[in-house]
């Protein structure tokens, strides 16, 4: 398998975006050839949480819209809503998110876009009968011509590791294809001898995903969104995940 090259600039010179963002786009990816014909293109960044750094600095997705738009293309910035809750779990409060973070039309000279639509679930869904899966991708990624994906690298809690493809792979699909891709974090209780009816689990579930009865816990499959909380919080280490996460 050819491994993939990685293109990569580090951000401390927010004064040089446009060159740095020349330098990768038209000499190393050269946009103006592989984009040559797309007139609708979308730009996936990661938005960012409210009140933290950890996402590419909107100067440089400036410099992306201002040369594709250069190039011809009609270009949109986008983004999905979260899977867990809080600030981004919806189409209005994660494009609040977004503008809180610099991601305005002013600031990067394009609109942006929450994909997935205002409950997540906006998406054109495929189907592999191979493996009976079917994934639902996020309609407005969907309905680009091209996709150009500006990443930042981070620590990940189930991969170790995330970067471009987590934001392609986890990034471009909608809620119920994010769940799917948790399915590794679906609680069970696999040592019920260890359990000694604590709650904790149940304290850690923002879903309200989980209650006791008769002293163990019981799951509801509908609501729990696999993140994780409950097994990371059960002090005896009586929960774990379904593929021993």
């Amino acid at each position: 398998m050819q491994i993939p090259e990685v293109f990569a600039k580090p951000q401390r010179a927010l004064a040089h975006a446009d060159k740095v963002m020349r330098e990768l786009l038209l000499d190393k990816i050269r946009v103006d050839e592989v984009f040559k014909g797309r007139k609708l293109v979308a730009i996936k960044v990661h938005i960012g949480e409210r009140g933290n750094r950890t996402y590419v600095h909107p100067t440089y997705v400036a410099a992306a819209v201002n040369l594709l738009r250069n190039l011809g293309c009609e270009v949109f910035v986008t983004d999905t809503t979260t899977l867990y809750v809080g600030p981004r779990n919806n189409g209005v409060s994660c494009a609040r998110v977004a503008y809180e973070n610099g991601f305005t039309p002013e600031t990067i000279g394009a609109p942006f876009i929450v994909a997935d639509g205002i409950l997540g679930e906006d998406g054109v869904n495929y189907r592999f009968e191979k493996v009976g899966l079917t994934i639902s991708i996020a309609r407005a990624i969907h309905e680009a011509d091209a996709l150009l994906v500006i990443s930042h690298a981070k620590g990940h809690g189930m991969s170790g590791f995330g970067g471009a493809l987590k934001n392609l792979a986890m990034g471009c699909v909608t809620k119920n294809t994010k769940k799917y891709q948790h399915d590794p974090y679906k609680p069970i209780l696999i040592r019920p001898e260890l359990c000694d009816g604590c709650g904790e689990c149940v304290k850690a579930c923002l879903q309200e995903a989980v209650y006791l009865s008769n002293g163990r816990p019981v799951f509801r499959d509908e609501l729990c969104i696999r993140c994780g909380g409950c097994i990371i919080r059960c002090p005896t280490k009586a929960l774990s995940g379904a593929e021993g996460a």
